[in-house]
């Protein structure tokens, strides 16, 4: 029984060698050549995709305002930002957008040995309220007297004058009340 288990392993070893099952079973084996290596072709080195992500926080400011943009990449070398910033960034990182006055997109593209990812993030600016005082002049008179009204807004395309007073009005300027009466 142990002869039969010696002998497919001398086979295995054989055939190892460049002898075995091809070879006679007379044949000495020949050990003044040393076998030759087998050359194994290259597998060629893939490197990854760089990864990018970028993101603003808030999203959506009044006119004015600023977002903090966050960004972070994987496997890259270089990082360029476009769009509404621009240069070459750390490869992860934060910065203040600064004042923006209108929609704004960022963008970054980060290059490493895989190739280039880019990602972007938008903001969205919106117009501030608009705002309006209105003062009267003098604040009290005897029936039958009058008083001026004064009036300006911000950020106002428009202005409607309801109550007393009724009407498309100017976004700023001044008007006689008329006779007071009550």
């Amino acid at each position: 029984m142990k002869t039969l288990l010696f002998v497919p392993l001398l086979a295995l070893a054989l055939a190892a060698c460049g002898g075995g099952a091809d070879a006679p079973a007379s044949a000495p084996a020949d050990v003044s050549t040393p076998p030759q290596p087998r050359v194994s072709p290259l597998l060629p080195v893939v490197s990854p995709l760089p990864t990018v992500s970028l993101v603003a926080s808030p999203t959506s400011v009044i006119s004015g305002g600023p977002s903090i943009l966050t960004w972070s990449s994987t496997d890259a070398i270089s990082c360029i930002a476009s769009g509404e910033w621009s240069g070459v960034t750390a490869a992860s990182g934060n910065q203040s957008s600064g004042a923006l006055t209108s929609t704004s997109t960022f963008e970054l593209a980060c290059t490493g040995a895989g190739g280039t990812a880019s990602a972007s993030a938008t903001v969205t600016v919106t117009p501030p309220a608009p705002t309006v005082s209105l003062a009267v002049s003098p604040t009290s008179v005897t029936s039958g007297g009058a008083a001026t009204l004064t009036w300006s807004s911000n950020n106002a395309a428009s202005c409607v004058a309801s109550g007393a007073w009724t009407g498309a009005k100017t976004i700023f300027g001044s008007q006689s009340s008329g006779a007071l009466t009550s």
